[in-house]
């Protein structure tokens, strides 16, 4: 074992995080290991690469979150010529990386771990298997936050009517229905009125005769989805069905709501 290259860079004054120089620092040892892979006349088995920066091996390591741009670019680069395994801690008292960028005395040089690296290079591995987490995603502005995506499944309910608990009293909740419909025909250009307001013709007896019809709709929809689905396509409701004695059958609708007939 013999020290073969070894390469330094002097760090820009301002403009750069400490997580960014270490990165770069990174980016710096594939470029530096590529080299001499590419020039010795020697068939290396495995390749190591070290870092004191639990920070920078938990963005080598990360399949899970997105980085921004500078981080981005430079961990695609190191795991273009390096897979993750081969990317080991080293604490910083044993880093001969750091000799690149401080005095050492000449007559020391010759034995120092710049040149005869650190003790446990010798050694047999024992993290070979080693796995590093981010630390602080949520905090490290180098990481994109994640982004929480709702869906609603529309095969069962418009409205959703969890939403109907928030209502003391069924009146309550036609009248609001009611509004919302005329609120809705407004914005279509089906009434006078436009955009969001508040009027009486979104009190009258057929608005809430529709508006009750709609909430019964949603609450077949959502209490009986599978027996519609099976009726509407002439299969035999499921076993399971709270009203499978009822041998329900799909007549039709009662304006707009669905009706499941069974022999009486």
């Amino acid at each position: 074992m013999g020290f073969v290259l070894g390469k330094a860079k002097l760090a820009p004054s301002n403009g750069h995080t400490i997580h960014r120089l270490e990165l770069c620092s990174a980016v710096l040892g594939i470029q530096t290991a590529k080299i001499v892979l590419d020039n010795i006349d020697t068939n290396l088995k495995t390749v190591q690469y070290y870092t004191d920066t639990k920070v920078v091996l938990g963005y080598i390591h990360n399949s899970k979150r997105r980085f921004y741009n500078y981080v981005s670019n430079r961990v695609d680069k190191i795991r273009k010529y390096s897979e993750p395994g081969q990317w080991k801690y080293v604490p910083s008292a044993e880093n001969p990386a750091d000799n690149g960028s401080r005095s050492v005395k000449a007559d020391e040089l010759q034995s120092s771990q710049w040149c005869v690296g650190p003790r446990f290079i010798t050694q047999t591995s024992t993290d070979h298997e080693a796995k590093f987490t981010l630390i602080d995603p949520d905090s490290d502005p180098e990481i994109r936050k994640n982004v929480d995506v709702l869906k609603t499944d529309s095969n069962t309910s418009i409205l959703g009517t969890k939403r109907f608990e928030r209502y003391s009293t069924w009146t309550k909740l036609v009248e609001t229905i009611a509004r919302l419909q005329h609120i809705a025909k407004s914005f279509g250009g089906h009434t006078n009125c436009k955009g969001w307001h508040l009027c009486t013709e979104a009190k009258t007896v057929e608005s809430f005769e529709n508006a009750a019809n709609v909430t019964l709709r949603e609450v077949q929809q959502e209490a009986y989805h599978n027996e519609l689905s099976c009726t509407s396509q002439n299969k035999a409701v499921p076993r399971n069905s709270s009203i499978i004695s009822l041998n329900p059958v799909k007549m039709g609708y009662l304006g707009s709501v669905v009706v499941l007939l069974g022999p009486t």
